[in-house]
């Protein structure tokens, strides 16, 4: 087991930013400015491009997670996002919140900064990243309950409405596809709002019988 799997592991302290099942996120002890962190997957693999494109697509998503909560932490520009991987044989990524394309330069002295710091810092970047995360999953859920009901009431108006002497032109997968898109638009606007779902469903019911000839002979 790798240095870093054993600081996925639990067996070597770190100034823990981030974790998923799959991935795990630090601060760099080496750091190049305040908030420096890396990224790893839990699984050893030593260079990056040999991960799937599934698993590196993952865990790019995971380090642009951690990315913003760094941003939310640390005032920058951007963060910059870097990989080289020659000193340990295990997969990372830098992310750096830069003020400038200086902040990059690997050959530079290296910040100095308390383990006071480090570990405000990093308690700071986990907590945000938690809760975009507990976001993520409310938008999630939102979304699966949503779709739910307007399936469920397209099929209910499909029963009431279409007696069996004309056939279906289009199905049902069809009619959610084409309300479904412009509702979660509002819903992703104000997730955290009910009523916006409500009438999201109360829009479906008033125009559904402007369409219906159209998709039924």
């Amino acid at each position: 087991m790798d240095i870093f799997s054993k600081i996925a592991a639990g067996e070597i302290p770190s100034y823990k930013c981030a974790e998923t099942d799959e991935f795990y996120a630090f601060l760099d002890i080496n750091p190049l400015v305040k908030g420096h962190t890396l990224c790893i997957p839990r699984r050893e693999v030593d260079y990056i491009f040999d991960m799937d494109d599934d698993e590196i697509a993952r865990f790019q998503v995971f380090a642009k997670h951690v990315a913003q909560a760094i941003k939310a932490v640390i005032p920058c520009v951007k963060v910059g996002e870097a990989v080289l991987g020659l000193e340990v044989p295990h997969a990372h990524i830098h992310l750096v919140p830069m003020q400038s394309e200086g902040d990059m330069r690997f050959g530079k002295p290296k910040a100095e900064v308390s383990q006071e710091e480090m570990q405000s810092v990093a308690a700071q970047i986990l907590e945000q990243f938690r809760n975009e995360q507990i976001r993520l999953m409310h938008i999630e859920k939102t979304y699966t309950r949503t779709e739910t009901v307007i399936r469920n009431l397209l099929e209910g108006l499909f029963r009431n409405k279409h007696d069996g002497k004309g056939k279906p032109k289009i199905t049902t997968d069809h009619m959610v596809n084409m309300y479904y898109l412009p509702i979660i638009a509002m819903i992703n606007r104000c997730y955290s709002e009910p009523e916006y779902e409500k009438k999201a469903l109360k829009f479906i019911e008033d125009h559904i019988g402007i369409v219906w000839d159209t998709y039924f002979e």
